[in-house]
């Protein structure tokens, strides 16, 4: 006969008995405190990331003043003692800031932070092994916090879920208690980005929005939301949950306390150091200051600089690496013999190198992915050895100009110009076309770009088509427009290749030939353009130059929605409906609404319009008024009708309520569609 069942206790339960036991760290400032976490090494599926993120996040928010502690590498009993601990120590505070970088799972709709030291294998292991994110939301109700944020990016792959132990990222099941605010790192259910980089896309938005002054939380949400989704090309798309009622800014006054103005002179021939002082002016890292007098020990602001690194001490601040070396890294044997480049491949390189650029020496960083703060500290500390390499004077001009620097994204660039860098002309001609830090001069951009299209560059060719195309600078030339078209096409710009497909498509100016913009759209399929892949489908839709196959169609679609674009589900949700509007209802809907949600808000107000043609319970007249305001407040103007005809369906208390969940949601995740005339 058995004995009594032994009950399991799962191991966050003990640790917050232990943590009556356990004497909290006391903060310096107890109205504003930070929580970092990065957890990479794990036994099981270990990531790159988490500590660079960590480090950057934990920088970040220290030079706002935040008393901040970071944790790493954290195994069960740290997690449960130090992480919790840490809260229930910023007892009484104004605002607790909570970020977690690791693996993050769900089961039985509940979220768990796994420890490095987790070994999962089972739905039990998780509960016995992780922390629930509810044990940290209800530690900062009991430590009575005024406000707490919590970012997580979490939803990181893990082996439990490719093992199918359970369901893929997270789930939004957590009950906020007052005053809270939830991030997630990407939607209910999906998986988010480590990175290719030194950073995973969430922290690295994060970072950047954080050391913009005045921004509240919902503006940090927002930023947070949209930059996601650019630099991972509509592919993840954070989310939140929870609401503040009043309004915090988190950087306050970043320069409060710290700056000493640093006036840029491209006279002066220290122009390096000008650049890398005002990049670390107003940060509290001692390690920056540390790193800068290495590179520039003879440097104006050397004295500056040890004056900073005697108040971090004063202040306690915190050294935290910092996510990149600054001088070349040299080769290893078997890699020169691959590569006779890689002698010459530097962190600026690595960091800031335009991944069009013919002249690049790695594959490069899409400028939506750029990291600017990394790569100009990068640029700088590489230029200060080899101050005349035209191919680093451009990648400081790009990271630059990404930090909207202007004056000095110019200089650098001309300085490249000079030495006959092609993309630095493109890049000159792009800041004059658009009026960045100079007035806008058409006739310049042109002659800037003409230039930079006869060294080869190919974005210089394709904005010299669109030029020409546009009437831009110069008279409309369709025969130009189509010669530059065609150059930077087929020396690999795609947005050149979808721009000739949709000439050839559309008729407009020239003779209409669908056989020519099939091939076209097909080269730009190739090189990548997911607008191209979205054009091809609808070629194939609609049957102009090739037979109609909504098979075809349906499979262009999903590849351009795979790859991120905003119109693709859009167009592939209508295919369905048209295909069988009953059986593919909820495919059709959940595609709106990812359209909707990567930035194209016409897919809000379809899905408001499924929601309220429904029939029986389907139908749902309150979800529909909300996602029609979406649309509307997202710009949508096809949303007034569907608004219109949804008021007389719904009584004040609904529509009310309707009418505040949007409002809610747009004040935290709104933003616009963008179009740029000029590709960058």
């Amino acid at each position: 006969m058995s004995g009594p069942r032994r009950r399991h206790v799962p191991s966050w339960l003990l640790g917050l008995a232990l943590l009556a036991l356990w004497t909290p760290p006391a903060f310096a400032a107890a109205d504003r405190v930070a929580i970092v976490v990065g957890n990479a090494a794990y036994l099981q599926a270990p990531l790159d990331n988490p500590l660079n993120d960590s480090n950057a996040v934990a920088g970040a928010i220290q030079d706002l003043g935040f008393s901040t502690v970071i944790l790493q590498d954290a195994d069960a009993a740290r997690m449960r003692q130090d992480m919790l601990g840490a809260i229930v120590g910023a007892k009484g505070a104004d605002l607790v800031v909570f970020y977690y970088a690791g693996h993050g799972v769900q089961s039985g709709g509940i979220n768990y932070l796994l420890p490095v030291d987790s070994r999962i294998a089972s739905k039990a292991d998780i509960e016995a092994q992780g922390l629930p994110l509810n044990a940290i939301v209800d530690a900062m109700g009991r430590a009575g916090i005024e406000t707490g944020l919590i970012f997580l990016d979490a939803c990181r792959s893990n082996p439990a879920a490719e093992e199918g132990i359970v369901e893929p990222g997270l789930a939004f099941m957590e009950q906020s208690v007052g005053e809270m605010v939830i991030s997630y790192a990407a939607s209910a259910g999906a998986v988010a980005y480590d990175g290719d980089g030194p950073n995973s896309p969430y922290s690295q938005a994060l970072t950047e929005a954080l050391d913009e002054p005045g921004l509240d939380i919902y503006g940090i949400m927002r930023k947070v939301r949209g930059r996601v989704r650019e630099m991972t090309e509509g592919r993840q798309i954070p989310w939140v949950s929870g609401s503040v009622e009043r309004k915090i800014v988190l950087n306050r006054d970043s320069s409060a306390g710290f700056r000493e103005a640093a006036a840029f002179d491209p006279a002066d021939p220290n122009w390096l150091d000008d650049t890398r002082w005002q990049t670390i002016a107003t940060r509290s890292n001692p390690a920056l200051f540390t790193q800068f007098l290495d590179d520039f020990p003879t440097s104006r602001y050397a004295v500056l600089a040890r004056k900073r690194l005697e108040e971090a001490a004063t202040l306690g601040r915190q050294a935290i690496p910092v996510n990149l070396a600054y001088s070349e890294t040299p080769a290893a044997a078997e890699d020169r013999l691959i590569d006779p480049l890689a002698e010459r491949i530097t962190a600026c390189d690595r960091l800031a190198a335009g991944n069009r650029d013919p002249l690049r020496i790695v594959p490069g960083v899409p400028l939506q992915r750029l990291d600017a703060q990394e790569a100009i500290l990068a640029c700088t500390g590489d230029l200060a050895a080899h101050p005349d390499e035209p191919r680093l004077l451009y990648q400081l001009a790009r990271a630059l100009s990404h930090a909207e620097r202007w004056r000095e994204a110019s200089h650098f660039a001309g300085l490249a110009a000079e030495r006959g860098y092609p993309d630095a002309y493109a890049l000159l001609a792009w800041m004059s076309a658009e009026g960045h830090g100079v007035e806008a001069e058409p006739r310049r951009a042109v002659a800037l770009w003409r230039r930079g299209a006869e060294l080869g560059s190919p974005n210089a060719r394709a904005n010299l088509g669109r030029s020409y195309r546009d009437g831009f600078g110069v008279d409309v030339s369709m025969p130009d427009a189509l010669h530059w078209f065609r150059l930077a096409a087929l020396t690999g710009e795609m947005i050149a290749a979808d721009d000739l497909g949709n000439l050839y498509k559309k008729g407009e100016s020239i003779a209409a030939d669908p056989a020519k913009a099939l091939d076209w759209y097909n080269l730009g399929a190739s090189l990548g353009s997911s607008n191209a892949m979205t054009n091809l489908g609808s070629l194939y839709r609609d049957g102009v130059g090739v037979e109609r196959d909504a098979r075809m169609a349906k499979h262009w679609y999903e590849r351009a929605s795979d790859e991120g674009n905003r119109f693709a589900p859009f167009h592939l949700a209508r295919l369905l409906l048209a295909e069988d509007a009953k059986a593919n209802a909820v495919e059709a809907l959940n595609l709106f609404l990812l359209a909707g949600n990567r930035g194209f808000a016409e897919g809000f107000t379809r899905a408001a319009k499924l929601y309220a043609e429904a029939e029986g319970a389907d139908r749902r007249l309150e979800e529909a008024y909300f996602f029609a305001s979406l649309a509307r407040g997202s710009g949508d103007p096809k949303a007034a009708a569907v608004l219109k005809k949804l008021q007389g369906t719904l009584d004040p208390a609904a529509l009310g309520a309707a009418e505040a969940k949007a409002d809610l949601w747009l004040a935290q995740n709104g933003d616009m569609l963008r179009i740029n005339r000029f590709a960058k």
